[in-house]
């Protein structure tokens, strides 16, 4: 597996961390009083999941916790700022189709590993920090 996958891998890990460490402290604190484990479970994760991305990638020029920690970043192929839709458009086909096309096409993916099926739709790319 090429070093840039492994990154990914391990910037979607740490991420997933963070996100559920807010979601446990928003759990704790704001939502005690909300008694429908589907909101609890499912709504909070995937809202909190959306807007920390979103809010990181725009705000940090295309770098979340995890992706700082990896050395990545995430850029759009036109190399003008990363904008909000294409963030939104990001997220949103990668938790709806990309596992589907992803394992189509898997060689290919896991070789060059800076554009996955959701880059190639968002028109991003992933590079190292700093290239």
């Amino acid at each position: 597996m090429e070093s840039l996958t492994k990154r990914r891998i391990g910037t979607a890990v740490v991420n997933l961390m963070v996100n559920a460490i807010i979601v446990n402290v928003l759990e704790e604190t704001v939502l005690k009083r909300v008694k429908r484990p589907v909101i609890r479970g499912i709504v909070t994760q995937s809202v909190v999941d959306v807007v920390m991305e979103t809010v990181q990638l725009r705000l940090t020029d295309g770098r979340t916790v995890g992706s700082r920690v990896m050395g990545l970043r995430v850029v759009s192929q036109d190399n003008q700022p990363l904008k909000t839709t294409q963030i939104l458009k990001r997220i949103a086909y990668r938790e709806v189709f990309t596992a589907g096309k992803f394992f189509k096409d898997r060689q290919r993916y896991l070789e060059d590993a800076s554009v996955l099926p959701e880059d190639e739709f968002a028109k991003t790319r992933v590079i190292r920090d700093g290239r």
